[in-house]
């Protein structure tokens, strides 16, 4: 595996009974469990393709059997594939999307559909200069810029792995030169952030170590999770 890579999946309304039964019975017995504890189809579903999708890429990327995966998280909630250090990777899910990189290095991703909100929270969990910045955007760019900026900080607190320990006025967000983003801290820092396009209702982003960063998403569908998963 070379550098980052991304995949995100367009979630349907409703599974047919063989295709939700087909995924089911690749992922572990207490995630079946958890995941048949929803209330709610939608959370159970988002919750289902999650887990596969990382499972497949899993298979594709290291060539394991879905029966040889081990899943932990670290401290702070961070999953990780046990016995496998090299292969770094991070869910966010949203909607009617779920999104997955993987990578050699520390990564992590944030998808958020675009709802109105009250913008005075970004005074309470942005720093000052992103306050201003969002401040300073047109105003009907502004909910669009907030969720930029939010997406953006929560990709490095994700990536980092740190959870609720980073507060998120503890950092802050800049453009670079080429577009993309950087992260400053007290600190020296490595990472480096971009905004995709995915959806014109999503606001995403990808933080990583490694730059540059891959220039889109590859889109899968549900038949391709499944072939990848189910492939001799």
């Amino acid at each position: 595996m070379g550098g980052v890579e991304l995949y995100a999946v367009n979630l349907p309304d409703r599974l047919p009974d063989s295709e939700w039964n087909l995924l089911l019975s690749v992922v572990s017995p207490e995630k079946q469990m958890k995941i048949q504890a929803f209330r709610r189809y939608e959370d159970a579903l988002r919750a289902l393709v999650s887990d596969t999708l990382i499972r497949a890429l899993a298979r594709d990327k290291l060539g394991l059997l879905p029966s040889q995966m081990d899943f932990g998280v670290n401290d702070f909630g961070k999953p990780y594939l046990f016995g496998y250090p090299g292969f770094h990777y991070n869910l966010s899910h949203s909607g009617d999307w779920v999104l997955c990189a993987v990578s050699r290095e520390a990564v992590g991703v944030d998808i958020e559909q675009v709802k109105p909100i009250d913008l005075g929270i970004a005074d309470r969990f942005f720093t000052k200069s992103e306050a201003r910045w969002l401040h300073d955007t047109e105003e009907h760019e502004k909910l669009e810029m907030f969720y930029a900026i939010w997406t953006m900080k929560e990709s490095y607190v994700k990536a980092v792995g740190g959870g609720l320990s980073i507060p998120l006025d503890s950092f802050s967000i800049s453009r670079r030169q080429d577009g993309r983003f950087r992260v400053i801290t007290e600190a020296p820092n490595p990472f480096t952030i971009s905004l995709y396009d995915l959806d014109s209702r999503y606001k995403t982003a990808v933080c990583s170590t490694i730059d540059p960063l891959p220039e889109a998403i590859t889109i899968m569908s549900l038949e391709q999770l499944s072939r990848n998963l189910l492939k001799e």
